[in-house]
């Protein structure tokens, strides 16, 4: 391994610098740098180096969090400064967001603390400064950072949605009520991430013979095909006697999931087990950690297009889970279909012939693959116009197959011709019966 010297001269690391930087890497111990490398380590390649944040993921929550908290005390120590006569105590400025985190909870900390369901805690045990909760155009502006959703030109001119960090130029009253807002939340999202790594570590240590412990990390802008590629996830993939559920509310909150009962029922737990002796044998109901990680609550799944027995759909049901009713679809109308497609929400389509079952497995011109028995509109597909929003052109003698369960909205506004351009506002009606069925 080689290194360039702060004299600029190539030198090289002996095995032991080597040993102890390895260990300094792997450890994040600071004590390493304190000039040991100094030949070979300018001061300002040692600034480089920091201590590894054990304490925290490296999610949008915990880098959020710590943006607002250091402009908030930034803020305070400002105001205490120009104000002497002020408690120093009462309104102290915290080291770290753990410090003011901690604040808000009882000495003995269980889930309902965490959960903000005990009555001792919360972020009302804070006290704020007049000045820091100031919304008055007498205040003065601060600039700050928070994480939204915007819009992105990609190539070919189509437009993605993704999270990122926008500057906030407000006054100092909306900065510490969104602070306030992470605040409530923030316990036991940090309570969350040093548990489920901490039983990850212990399941790995303590695997069952004949057992796998699978791990999925995905990034903040990460698209989960089976959420929004109902079309290509449900009929391109072999299935015995499977159902297509809606999702379960909060299920980023949930850690933990047990089946019983067959198919539609669900135990489920906000925070896993691996550690107890009870929960290591599989007595996973008489957890010795119910105070700290919360009790077992049934949930029942909603099953968004039933399938029977012999694999086709049941429509009989008349449950309102259904997007739109087959009756409704005529020929030569245009409906929005849900589209498997990275940068479309939806796709328009002129029905060309009504809804029907499919008696033996069929494939469209588009190469998707539909079982018999399945129940399907035919048509064709529009292409959106790129120079111009909300309008789309034809796209003639490419014959398109969808499932009734993927229509979202009957255009009825719309006259099926080959060039259309649809309202912004039914446009805006298509994306929020998306947002519904999510």
């Amino acid at each position: 391994m080689d290194s360039v010297a702060s004299t600029g001269k190539a030198s090289r690391w002996s095995k032991e610098e080597v040993s102890t930087l390895v260990t300094f890497i792997n450890t994040g111990s600071i004590d390493i740098i304190k000039g040991k490398f100094s030949p070979a380590l300018t001061s300002s390649d040692k600034t480089k180096f920091r201590p590894k944040d054990r304490n925290t993921c490296c999610c949008r929550m915990h880098v959020e969090v710590k943006i607002v908290f250091k402009k908030c005390m930034e803020l305070r120590k400002t105001i205490l400064k120009l104000h002497a006569e002020y408690d120093k105590e009462k309104f102290a400025v915290f080291e770290n967001i753990y410090e003011i985190s901690n604040k808000t909870l009882c000495n003995t900390v269980t889930h309902d603390c965490l959960t903000r369901n005990c009555q001792n805690c919360g972020v009302s045990k804070l006290m704020f400064l007049n000045e820091e909760l100031e919304k008055s155009s007498n205040a003065k502006d601060v600039n700050w950072e928070k994480y939204e959703y915007l819009k992105s030109n990609v190539k070919g001119g189509k437009t993605i949605s993704k999270i990122q960090l926008v500057k906030q130029v407000t006054k100092p009253g909306s900065l510490f009520e969104y602070f306030i807002k992470l605040l409530e939340s923030f316990p036991a999202h940090q309570m969350r991430a040093n548990w489920q790594d901490s039983q990850y570590k212990n399941i790995n240590q303590n695997l069952p013979l004949g057992h796998a412990v699978c791990l999925h990390d995905y990034s903040e802008n990460y698209r989960c095909s089976d959420r929004t590629e109902l079309q290509s996830a449900y009929f391109k993939k072999q299935r015995d006697n499977a159902k297509n559920f809606k999702p379960i509310a909060k299920n980023r909150q949930i850690h933990q999931i047990l089946t019983e009962n067959g198919v539609g029922e669900l135990t489920t737990r906000d925070l896993s087990c691996y550690e107890c002796e009870k929960c290591i044998i599989g007595d996973v109901k008489d957890c010795e950690n119910v105070s700290y990680i919360g009790q077992f609550r049934k949930t029942t799944m909603i099953c968004s297009n039933p399938i029977n027995d012999d694999g086709t759909e049941d429509n009989s049901s008349d449950s309102d889970t259904c997007r739109l009713s087959a009756d409704l679809i005529s020929k030569k109308s245009v409906i929005a279909v849900l589209a498997d497609d990275p940068d479309y929400e939806y796709y328009l389509m002129k029905v060309t012939v009504e809804p029907f079952k499919i008696e033996k497995e069929t494939t469209d011109s588009w190469g998707c693959t539909f079982q018999s028995g399945a129940t399907v509109i035919k048509g064709l597909y529009y292409d959106r116009v790129r120079t111009k929003p909300f309008l789309y052109k034809l796209v003639p003698r490419k014959i398109a197959i969808c499932h009734t369960v993927a229509v979202l909205h009957l255009c009825s506004e719309v006259d099926a011709g080959n060039m259309i351009s649809i309202p912004e506002e039914l446009h805006l009606d298509i994306i929020e019966s998306i947002s519904t069925e999510q």
